[in-house]
């Protein structure tokens, strides 16, 4: 039976693979067949697997045939193929052969043509530069004919045209003579018509009368001085200038009696009579973009400055007068400015009428300009450094930079060069002003101390008069300091004047509050408190004030400002007269404690009404503290009342341990008095019209209450006195048990036994 299984084709038994690696032909049989009555259906089965067989056979028979097709097809195309590229790579060779020699021949083309083009570059700029040596030998006799004619309209378009093109030589000016030559002549051509032209120009600043054709004459010899370049600009607007001062050099010289500093405002009247002159004679003359009325300006603002300095110099060890100082100060000031609005600037503003930052460009030609400004011009180098700073300069204005963006537009606002000119020289002097202002100020502080109605007088306010006169002067200083338009002088009247009489008024009102005098002191000293506080706020907001008219001049000193040492003066003179305040009221009240102390406490035999002293106190109190309250700033009355409370109580404790013979009868009688006081101190901000706050109520029923537990320690016995103690006085101490021992009279082994007993239950930090 298994021999006829094995024989059999096991590639598909029962439908399942027979090519599985799990596949179990034994087993899959035994499923088949599991019985002997199932083996009468072998035969068929086999029948079965040989159909099976066969059909595969001939699968593989046809797969076998198409295969051995298939082989035969794909090496013949293979065979095409190759041959295919064979061909494909002989034409590409052929291809690549024909390119080369194409390439050779455009080379050998080109080449000819690259020949050709540099010979036609080459007599290009030959033929230029023939054409602009012959131009330049032909301008440098046209320039002498034109000179000689005077026609300085054509000889300035002549000089246009022939400069620019003379700078492309110069490198050529070592290496060929005869260029060297051209241009050494056309060099000495320009400087003669630049003499020649200064000459004419220096003329005609001797007073004479100019007709039509001399203007027109000298407008045109401007524009051979524009065309010679910034440097003879430069030099001509400089020339002109030093000629139109000459006279106001001499006529203003130190020494002279007309050049004393009270007489400084002619000098300014002669500068207007200069730019009234230059626009009825010279305004036609010289170009608008030269701005020569601004250089005559200037050069007269550092001749006067100059001059103020020798004249100061000499005005003595203690420096000028300082009313004549402040005079020529402010009038210079105001000369300034009327140069800033006489030339002003164009100033880039945005949609919303803010300026707009300066490009970078522009900052640049600033700068050149301030450095152009400041340049020592005395020595090679710096006159070697101004022509290179004017050929920057025009180098810069004509690129165009710094130009405005589209959506910004220019207003028109007081140019800023002429400010400190002139005014700056004053400076190092102004120590003389400050000092002067400094003994005014003081001397009015004094005099309104002295004359101050320090009772009720007849002021209408809480704080006393002198505060508003003082802070009034320091106003007014304040308004002639900042018109001086300054920064170092306001910077240091703040420091030097205003924080020191700040500072002395303080010392004034500390020194009045112990000063005795004709008048109720506590109204006084309620005066005193008020003034500390409003001289307080007021120093605050003139830093504040100070703080901004010193930022537009200099932001460094501006955040220097401060009076934060005068206001912490003001902040101690108020405590202190607080508690001074305290103390005056509670000498008052010396007599009720005196009564207290002195009190029969012995010959008392039953609890009755209070004590007399209660009435004592009560009625001082109810005569002073109603002034305070109407005298005083309410949060002040209030902060009063707290100190005073913090004053009366240990005051009160004291004079109580002080009472003699005080039994258990007088102790009924102390706890009585003690809630009369404690409903009497309660009411104290009543009596000024003040509601009593939370706190204050809350502070005073609890040191009132540590009282009542001390009385009531001192009513108990002597057995009991400890435990008494220790549970109504939270945080009393060994000292304070031995005064109530004392109090009660307790022998000394009496007073030594409760003592012990204290100590050991007491906490060691309570010892």
């Amino acid at each position: 039976y298994q021999r006829r299984v094995r024989g059999a084709d096991t590639q598909v038994v029962m439908g399942e693979p027979a090519s599985s690696d799990e596949f179990d032909v034994v087993k899959a049989i035994n499923q088949r067949f599991p019985t002997e009555e199932s083996l009468t259906g072998l035969e068929p089965f086999l029948k079965e697997l040989k159909d099976q067989i066969a059909e595969m056979d001939d699968g593989i028979m046809v797969a076998v045939r198409q295969q051995a097709t298939s082989g035969n097809k794909a090496q013949n195309d293979l065979k095409t193929a190759q041959a295919a590229i064979l061909d494909l790579s002989s034409k590409t060779a052929d291809i690549k052969t024909r390119a080369e020699t194409s390439e050779q021949m455009v080379e050998e083309i080109c080449a000819d043509i690259k020949q050709l083009d540099h010979a036609k570059r080459n007599l290009e700029n030959a033929l230029r530069t023939l054409k602009g040596l012959q131009l330049i030998m032909a301008a440098v006799e046209q320039l002498r004919e034109l000179a000689e004619m005077n026609q300085y309209r054509e000889c300035s378009n002549l000089l246009h045209a022939v400069i620019p093109m003379t700078k492309r030589f110069e490198e050529h000016k070592r290496k060929i003579e005869k260029v060297s030559v051209l241009l050494d002549d056309f060099a000495e051509v320009k400087q003669s018509i630049r003499a020649q032209v200064f000459e004419d120009l220096g003329r005609f600043n001797d007073g004479m009368d100019l007709t039509r054709e001399d203007v027109d004459k000298f407008a045109d010899a401007c524009l051979v001085v524009d065309a010679l370049g910034p440097e003879a600009k430069q030099d001509m607007i400089a020339q002109f200038s030093n000629q139109l001062l000459q006279d106001y050099k001499s006529k203003f010289r130190p020494g002279l009696d007309i050049a004393a500093l009270e007489k400084t405002e002619k000098r300014y009247s002669v500068l207007r009579k200069l730019l009234k002159n230059y626009e009825e004679q010279y305004e036609e003359v010289f170009p608008v973009n030269w701005k020569v009325p601004q250089k005559i300006c200037e050069d007269f603002c550092r001749v006067t400055k100059t001059q103020l300095t020798a004249v100061l110099d000499k005005s003595g060890p203690g420096g000028p007068e300082v009313g004549a100082l402040l005079h020529v100060l402010t009038k210079t000031i105001e000369f300034e400015q009327e140069l800033g609005e006489r030339f002003s600037e164009e100033v880039p503003v945005d949609e919303t009428g803010q300026e707009v930052a300066v490009e970078v460009g522009d900052s640049e030609v600033a700068g050149l300009y301030d450095e152009l400004a400041t340049l020592d011009t005395r020595t090679t180098a710096g006159i070697r450094r101004k022509y290179e700073l004017l050929r920057m300069i025009e180098t810069k204005e004509k690129s165009g930079q710094g130009q405005l963006s589209s959506s910004a537009t220019t207003i028109s606002k007081p140019s800023t060069k002429f400010r400190g000119l002139i005014s700056n020289v004053f400076e190092q002097y102004m120590s003389v002003y400050i000092n002067a202002e400094e003994r005014n100020m003081r001397q009015m502080i004094g005099r309104a101390v002295d004359e101050e109605q320090w009772g009720d007088g007849d002021s209408f306010t809480q704080y006393l008069d002198s505060s508003a006169q003082m802070f009034l002067g320091i106003k007014k200083s304040l308004q002639r300091c900042v018109s001086l338009n300054k920064a170092q002088p306001l910077s240091d009247i703040h420091e030097q004047v205003f924080c020191a009489c700040l500072q002395d008024y303080a010392d004034a009102l500390r020194a009045r509050v112990t000063l005795p005098g004709n008048y109720d002191m506590g109204v006084v000293i309620c005066r005193i408190i008020n003034t500390a506080d409003y001289c307080f706020e007021t120093s605050g907001e003139l830093a504040v004030s100070m703080q901004k008219h010193l930022e537009s001049l200099d932001t460094a000193l501006a955040e220097a400002i401060t009076v934060s040492n005068e206001q912490a003066e003001f902040r101690s003179v108020q405590n202190y007269a607080i508690r001074q305040l305290v103390s005056n009221l509670m000498d008052q009240l010396s007599n009720g404690f005196e009564m207290l102390a002195k009190m029969p406490w012995g010959m008392i035999q039953e609890v009755g009404d209070h004590s007399p002293y209660i009435d004592e106190i009560s009625e001082v109190l109810q005569a002073s503290v109603p002034k305070y309250g109407q005298n005083l700033v309410s949060a002040f009355f209030s902060m009063f009342c707290h100190r005073f409370v913090e004053a009366f109580i240990p005051k009160y404790i004291d004079t109580i341990f002080s009472c003699k013979n005080v039994d258990v009868i007088a102790v009924q009688q102390l706890l009585l008095d003690t809630g009369a006081l404690r409903s009497l101190l309660l009411k104290v901000p009543s009596m000024g019209d003040a509601t009593p706050s939370n706190m204050f109520t809350k502070f005073t029923t609890r040191d009132m209450c540590k009282v009542e537990d001390l009385l009531k320690v001192l009513m108990s016995d002597k057995d009991s006195m400890v435990e008494v103690f220790l549970t109504f006085v939270k945080d009393g101490t060994k000292e304070e048990f031995q005064r109530i021992c004392g109090l009660k009279g307790l022998k000394n082994p009496e007073l030594d036994t409760l003592v012990q007993v204290l100590q050991r239950r007491l906490p060691a930090n309570r010892q």
